[in-house]
């Protein structure tokens, strides 16, 4: 296979409260590719925790009991950075910047179009054919069984992928962007991004394993008796705690499946996400109570578990195609018309 087609995973340095890396000041020296001299590695040794590099970055934007999602900025150098390990696989991808990674199975170039897969605990270097920054997304999973198990997958004791990289679909890209979308968004409840974060390694590891990209997305079988009764149950939780603030862990726990398998059964039985679905029970109830009590706006909004004002008269308006105040004024309108008719 020429070296145009080889993939390898994505440079970067994992989470920097997590990752375990280490110098080897003993190294032989071998030239590279790019002419640079490169440390000839036992990848088998046992990696020493250490430090990153000067200059390099990291900043996590979302943590749960099942994923941890992360920003990570290198300035693109050293040349050739020393021995690192991922403490839990990882699905990365670039946002800009390129480089080579290179671990017991080869080296290759990696760039914007390619998701890479970093196995937990497998050491690799990093090489920077030129000192460019770069600006990476790292997802750890940290519970890869339950993910396997939601998707199918008999992975080898001990991996999580199938392959170190692939070529990113269009429908990955779209993940992605929507994920960082939502975790920009602050306004926007933690249960948006963290299904966003499950749809997206969902896809990149079921694509790893050449499964269909779709296993993303609801379950084309039909679900079973006993799936069938969970999403009732599922949704029969939400109905009776929609005014609280409720994440993945607790409805997953109440459920008795990992979150993996959550939201995959509540998508493929409902059409919609958990998200979704909370957002829509909260906003009926927000239209029942402007119709019939005296609560101020910002009341309601903390009443029913938005984050803030502003987010609930977004929702509401995008929802109703009127602002809260207005769809009280109409409301309120329309029960004298009946009062009076009657």
């Amino acid at each position: 296979m020429s070296v145009a087609f080889k993939i390898l995973r994505l440079g970067t340095r994992p989470l920097s409260q997590l990752t375990t890396r280490c110098a080897l000041p003993n190294s032989d020296r071998v030239s590279t590719q790019s002419g640079r001299a490169c440390p000839t590695i036992d990848f088998a040794a046992p990696v020493v925790c250490g430090v990153h590099e000067p200059g390099c970055r990291f900043i996590q934007v979302l943590k749960t009991p099942a994923l941890m999602v992360g920003d990570f900025a290198c300035p693109g150098t050293p040349p050739v950075t020393d021995v690192e390990a991922a403490p839990y696989p990882e699905v990365v991808l670039a946002r800009s910047g390129a480089y080579v990674r290179r671990d017991s199975a080869g080296a290759v170039y990696i760039d914007r179009t390619v998701a890479a897969f970093f196995e937990a605990r497998r050491p690799y270097v990093i090489e920077h054919p030129r000192p460019r920054p770069d600006l990476t997304t790292v997802i750890s999973i940290v519970d890869p069984e339950a993910l396997c198990d939601s998707l199918g997958i008999r992975a080898r004791a001990g991996q999580c992928f199938a392959r170190s990289a692939i070529r990113a679909t269009a429908d990955l890209h779209l993940l992605h962007r929507q994920l960082l979308a939502a975790v920009r968004a602050q306004s926007q409840p933690a249960l948006d991004a963290e299904e966003r974060a499950i749809a997206l390694v969902q896809c990149a590891v079921g694509s790893n394993h050449g499964l269909r990209s779709e296993l993303a997305m609801p379950a084309t079988r039909p679900l079973s008796r006993r799936e069938v009764d969970v999403v009732v149950a599922i949704a029969e939780y939400l109905n009776s705690n929609y005014c609280r603030r409720i994440g993945l862990a607790a409805i997953a726990a109440y459920s008795g499946y990992s979150v993996f398998h959550v939201c995959r059964l509540f998508q493929a039985r409902m059409k919609t996400t958990i998200h979704k679905y909370l957002t829509a029970l909260r906003l009926e109830a927000a239209m029942q109570r402007l119709a019939e009590t005296d609560m101020s706006i910002i009341e309601l909004a903390m009443e029913l578990g938005f984050s803030s004002h502003s987010h609930f008269t977004a929702a509401f308006s995008r929802w109703a195609g009127v602002s809260p105040s207005r769809a009280r004024l109409r409301a309120r309108r329309g029960a004298r018309g009946l009062s009076e008719s009657s």
